[in-house]
């Protein structure tokens, strides 16, 4: 892990686990709310925010080692990202 990847911050949004991402239509708003994004990666330097999530290289997402949990979320956050 690169010094600017720490483990519980997203290396795209920098959320964490005490300000997760407010999981909305538009995206990602860090703060407060029922659904919030989750960590997606074992490392803990991934959320679950489709806008994160598209920013990452497919070939890296297909590389993650995931459990059965974080793949479904994966999958669901790519489903969510705009075409």
């Amino acid at each position: 892990m690169s010094a600017s990847v720490m483990s519980g911050v997203c290396r795209v949004c920098r959320c964490t686990d005490e300000a997760p991402c407010v999981l909305n239509a538009g995206g990602y708003v860090v703060g407060d709310a029922a659904k919030t994004c989750v960590w997606i990666d074992d490392a803990h330097t991934l959320c679950s925010s489709p806008t994160c999530v598209a920013e990452i290289p497919m070939s890296e997402l297909c590389e993650m080692t995931l459990s059965e949990y974080e793949w479904h979320r994966l999958e669901v956050a790519l489903s969510e990202v705009p075409l």
